[in-house]
């Protein structure tokens, strides 16, 4: 049996704390994107669906634009622990996330720990989260950071200017495979809707199952250059 594919640590960012109910999510948005409207808060990989920490971090992490992990807007590990170190940051709030994919090619673990700067070693190790490491769960993503999952739309125009799901009757099945977050509690239920989403839509993005952790500060601050 061929051994699985290495699940990819891209990087990091940092999101609205969240344990704090969201200002930006009323009852028409809910709606409009969300299969379940009874979350809390939505968490995602896509920041329009769970925002930046604040107009200070997103400015000095789109300054450190060349330590951004490409396709997936979170950045190399050195470069925000440099941004938490810094003291406008050392106590900012926020949620610490981490994004994960799975290694579409044998090689991929290789050339991403190089562009990442993060050792092959411990990207390859994450079956298991580390110590402390809390698993958020699983979205569909596009290389823009878009959520098919949570930024797509039922009835009407959708602003992003993709396709809208008529009816909530297509999606129905999947409402028991979300969690808490609006997040699949699996890899394996996210990659049922990830097939679905294609057929259904084939002109979309090409999408892509994304895996979120809350990393707690003392890990980032703790792991070694």
């Amino acid at each position: 049996m061929a051994a699985a594919r290495p699940l990819l640590v891209l990087g990091l960012d940092l999101r609205e704390d969240r344990g704090t109910p969201p200002s930006d999510w009323d009852a028409e948005r809910r709606d409009q994107f969300l299969l379940r409207t009874d979350v809390a808060r939505p968490l995602s990989l896509d920041p329009s669906v769970w925002p930046s920490a604040s107009p200070e971090w997103l400015d000095a992490m789109l300054s450190a634009s060349s330590d951004l992990a490409v396709g997936y807007g979170s950045l190399r590990i050195q470069a925000v622990r440099a941004l938490l170190a810094r003291e406008e940051f050392a106590d900012h709030p926020g949620t610490l996330v981490a994004v994960g994919v799975r290694a579409v090619f044998p090689t991929e673990a290789m050339v991403l720990s190089r562009q990442r700067q993060m050792p092959a070693a411990r990207l390859e190790s994450l079956e298991a989260s580390p110590s402390g490491w809390v698993s958020l769960g699983w979205d569909v993503g596009d290389a823009g950071d878009l959520s098919g999952l949570m930024n797509y739309g039922f009835h009407g125009a959708n602003p992003n200017g993709g396709a809208v799901w008529d009816d909530r009757a297509a999606v129905a099945p999947f409402l028991a495979a979300l969690n808490e977050h609006h997040l699949f509690r699996t890899e394996d239920d996210a990659q049922r809707f990830l097939a679905w989403r294609a057929a259904a839509s084939p002109e979309s993005p090409v999408w892509r199952v994304v895996h979120l952790w809350d990393v707690p500060r003392a890990w980032l601050l703790a792991e070694p250059d």
